[in-house]
């Protein structure tokens, strides 16, 4: 991502309470962390802890407080990793929350330090990356979905004969707690799901011009014998006979 956004500027603003409203429609994200005092970012109040975003080719308009005015560190980005990085921020009308105690004087060093420009703009989208990783940390995570992981694995790797205690080992979860939480989702246990994904599968490859060598192995099976007693079973007619059909 790193190497897919672009760092356009960045700053620190101590506001005068005479500063006058800011009208911007910007091709980049202007991304605002207010420090201390208060002001008006599309006409909500926001305060120290809170920050705002002026979105690209979106208008905004801000200005501070005339008693408490605001000081606030910005960071303006543009591209594919800004779109991603913004995307992924919790936020609400443009509007989102950061812990101000831990990263405002990370904030305060980019303007101040001085050195090789280059590790300057890497301090910078540091900063950033820091807080809005903090920020989308404390985020409920949704729960993980092991039964749709499970099943895109089994068919991703019918080839090469993909068994369940190695699907359940590559989710770092028991083959019985895969087993409950398949068959509550599916109705089948993940090893039945197996069988019937390779049989049908074979079934399929049966109707064109492949042997049963050939289609064995397609879905799993160095044993030719092994694969037609399976089939057989599945089917109630060995392979053979089904292509002949």
């Amino acid at each position: 991502m790193i190497e897919q956004i672009r760092l356009i500027g960045y700053g620190r603003d101590e506001c005068k309470p005479d500063k006058k409203r800011v009208y911007t429609i910007p091709d980049f994200y202007m991304i605002h962390f207010i420090e201390k005092g208060s002001g008006f970012f599309n006409g909500i109040k926001l305060t120290a802890g809170q920050g705002f975003i002026c979105m690209q080719n979106e208008l905004c308009h801000y200005l501070p407080d005339k008693t408490d005015p605001w000081t606030y560190c910005w960071i303006n980005v543009r591209g594919i990793g800004a779109d991603k990085l913004i995307s992924g921020l919790s936020h609400k009308n443009n509007i989102f929350s950061w812990n101000v105690y831990k990263n405002a004087s990370t904030l305060k060093q980019i303007k101040e330090y001085k050195g090789n420009p280059t590790f300057e703009e890497l301090a910078a989208l540091s900063a950033l990356y820091g807080i809005f990783a903090e920020q989308g940390l404390k985020q409920k995570m949704p729960r993980r979905d092991y039964v749709a992981e499970a099943k895109a694995m089994f068919e991703g790797a019918l080839p090469q004969g993909i068994t369940v205690d190695e699907v359940a080992a590559s989710l770092n979860i028991s083959r019985g707690y895969l087993r409950n939480i398949f068959y509550k989702s599916e109705g089948v246990s993940p090893q039945s799901y197996l069988m019937a994904l390779r049989m049908n599968r074979a079934a399929e490859l049966l109707s064109g011009d492949y042997s049963v060598t050939e289609i064995a192995a397609a879905v799993g099976y160095n044993d030719v014998l092994q694969f037609s007693k399976m089939f057989s079973r599945h089917f109630g007619i060995s392979p053979t006979k089904y292509k002949a059909k």
